[in-house]
């Protein structure tokens, strides 16, 4: 939707963390969720339209893992780029 509407993507990234004994026992806290905003990310009109949006989800992910503090190597899950499959690999 980002490449056909020519709008930006913006990255969120979400770390959690269990919460300290004080928090869960005084505050009643389970856990703490951070949510990270970061810089719109826009497409590349250098590039051709067929590259454009593998190019815009590559920048988009490698954002995301970057804002959620994941060093490089440490993420599973590579970016997914729709060729009409479902992202579990579903034909």
């Amino acid at each position: 939707l980002a490449c056909r509407y020519n709008k930006p993507i913006l990255p969120l990234g979400f770390s959690f963390r269990k919460a300290s004994w004080i928090r869960k026992h005084i505050f009643k806290q389970d856990a703490a969720i951070t949510v990270t905003v970061g810089e719109p990310i826009f497409k590349d009109d250098s590039l051709p339209e067929s590259e454009q949006r593998i190019d815009l989800a590559t920048r988009t992910h490698e954002a995301i893992c970057k804002l959620s503090g994941l060093k490089e190597g440490e993420n599973l899950y590579p970016p997914i780029f729709d060729h009409n499959k479902r992202a579990e690999g579903d034909e």
